[in-house]
């Protein structure tokens, strides 16, 4: 079992909202052509992804935030 610590961290993670969230996404939408923000915003993308794949596996629940 994951430590409390780290799944409090993982459902906060999980929670977040995230581009990859709208279905018709265009990073371009989201970034208007600058690349630092398309890369972060990628970052944080892949980040709530990762975590509620972890979660999801290990069946901790988590609610995703309305973005």
């Amino acid at each position: 079992m994951l430590d409390a610590r780290l799944t409090q961290k993982l459902q906060k993670l999980a929670s977040q909202a995230c581009w990859s969230d709208d279905k018709n996404m265009c990073v371009d939408d989201y970034c208007g052509g600058n690349m630092d923000d398309a890369f972060w915003g990628g970052y944080d993308a892949g980040a709530a992804c990762v975590a509620r794949l972890v979660l999801g596996a290990l069946s901790v629940p988590f609610a995703i935030e309305e973005g």
